[in-house]
């Protein structure tokens, strides 16, 4: 049989059977060639983590090391502090070994973005919030008292500012969702006393003849008052009097009722107004605390409280009964007063220096203290006996209860930080709250406990939501606010001036 193909026919076709085997040969080639260098490529890498691994190994073992001898010097050291002391401790060992490495990682990426100035993201901002708030509060054991001259406490040390501010004094800032605010306020289905405020308008200006030192809504509302140097004034607060004011920006005294003079020729640091609204009591930087009547048609001081080693009285509370009043010493010491014969019940004694504010929880049985010692003390109300101490960064000058979650306490300190605290023995989370640029020198929590305001030296009056504290706005006046309070029904904010006035503020929700 003959073939098809001629022999130069087949040794072409081989020739080009060759040229394609050699082609794909030279592309295999090629391709082990990057493979083989990619390979090099991943065992140098790999010999890099490995070294890597080998002496991250080693510091993981040296850290271990390090903890088990930590652990053991713990072991070793709590049982011989005191008890409040050995509690916190072992809370805050427990709280350490339960960290997870993705709270780790979370804090080092807030960490990143704050340093470099990027946005925190939402979703970590409580931890942000939280991770801010560590050097909150730890328990102390009560120390020796000692005397201080109280000088240190003086209205006049709030310094007299020059007004910077615009024609209407006011400078408002929305800090709704951002600079601290972790979530978009939403009042909408909410009762009114669990909304917070979106933002404060001035109602009026009200004229002093000195600083105003402090501000009181009567139980009912339809008064307040406010103390200055040695005079408390009276205002009308009902709502017929506070339409007549036609310019909220112009100061005026329409409103007054009568002015009583209490502690002459001394600033007024507290006046307080009884749950029946039918008695005042004041006290301010002198030896006396004096009750005033207020159930005859002219106002008249019915009795006086006073020991003669005591120098100035800095604030002062009343206990829910009205029987008692508990007023801050500058030597350190808090006096219990019987309200019924003027006598001293007891002295409570463990700060420092200066007590400069005080408060009752809500039910009335702890009595909360604030001194320049940098201490907070937690009392029993009816025996006087210390319960509990906690240590603050700074100074305190004010503090105040929330009124719906008792165990949470908010404290104004000196550094211009604002500390909320939580006391129940099982929480320990705290937080510290930073917009202030100067000390904070005024505190009060709305009666339906949602919201609470403060009034520093750097004329802001800022509104935070509780108890956790994100600031929600913040309104700047023409000088330092050193006092502050919220009407009963929560729809006004009083704040008291270096200026010489107090402004009068509706909150809108």
């Amino acid at each position: 049989m003959t073939s098809q193909f001629s022999a130069p026919d087949m040794l072409d076709r081989l020739k080009q059977e060759f040229e394609v085997q050699r082609s794909q040969i030279m592309i295999a080639k090629t391709e082990t060639e990057r493979i083989k260098s990619e390979l090099n490529e991943q065992v140098q890498l790999g010999k890099k983590y490995y070294d890597a691994a080998y002496f991250q190994n080693i510091k993981i073992h040296k850290l271990l090391e390090v903890n088990g001898r930590l652990l053991k010097i713990l072991d070793d050291t709590i049982p011989l502090l005191p008890q409040e002391s050995q509690d916190m401790l072992r809370r805050e060992v427990d709280l350490a070994k339960k960290v997870s490495v993705t709270d780790i990682k979370k804090r080092i990426k807030i960490l990143h973005a704050k340093n470099s100035g990027d946005q925190i993201n939402t979703a970590d901002a409580e931890l942000y919030i939280d991770d801010e708030a560590k050097n909150a509060s730890s328990p102390l054991v009560d120390g020796k008292r000692t005397r201080s001259n109280g000088d240190q406490m003086r209205v006049e040390d709030d310094a007299n500012e020059p007004n910077t501010s615009n024609d209407d004094g006011d400078e408002v800032m929305d800090l709704n969702g951002k600079n601290g605010s972790a979530d978009k306020l939403n009042n909408e289905n909410l009762p009114e006393d669990k909304r917070v405020p979106k933002s404060l308008k001035k109602r009026a200006v009200l004229t002093h003849d000195q600083s105003v030192s402090s501000i009181s809504f009567s139980a009912a509302g339809d008064y307040m008052t406010t103390g200055g140097k040695g005079v408390v004034k009276m205002w009308d607060t009902t709502q017929e009097a506070l339409d007549s004011i036609t310019n909220p920006s112009t100061p005026t005294d329409s409103i007054l009722k009568t002015e009583i003079e209490c502690v002459k020729g001394a600033y007024i640091r507290t006046c307080k107004l009884s749950s029946d609204d039918k008695y005042m009591v004041v006290c301010g930087e002198t030896k006396e605390v004096v009750v005033v009547d207020l159930t005859q048609q002219v106002p008249r001081i019915k009795l006086t409280l006073q020991q003669e080693d005591v120098d100035f009285h800095y604030a002062l509370t009343l206990s829910l009964d009205g029987k008692y009043c508990y007023s801050c010493f500058s030597d350190g010491m808090i006096g219990m007063w019987d309200l019924n014969n003027g006598d001293l019940v007891r002295r409570l004694i463990g700060h420092e220096d200066s007590v400069s504010c005080v408060d009752l929880t809500p039910d009335g049985t702890k009595l909360i203290s604030g001194s320049l010692d940098k201490t907070m003390k937690i009392w029993d109300a009816h025996e006087g006996r210390p319960i509990e101490t906690y240590q603050m960064q700074s100074r305190i000058f004010t503090l105040g209860a929330c009124p719906t979650a008792p165990s949470w306490i908010a404290v104004g300190l000196e550094n211009s930080y604002v500390e909320v605290v939580n006391t129940e023995p099982s929480n320990s989370k705290n937080y510290q709250l930073h917009l202030h640029e100067n000390c904070v020198l005024s505190l009060k929590f709305a009666p339906g406990g949602s919201w609470f305001v403060t009034g520093g030296k750097d004329k802001y009056i800022n509104t935070w939501k509780a108890p956790y504290g994100p600031g929600t706005f913040r309104t700047k006046e023409s000088n330092s606010i050193l006092s502050c309070d919220v009407s009963p029904d929560g729809k006004y904010v009083v704040t008291g001036s270096w200026e010489k006035m107090a402004t009068i503020y509706d909150v809108e929700f």
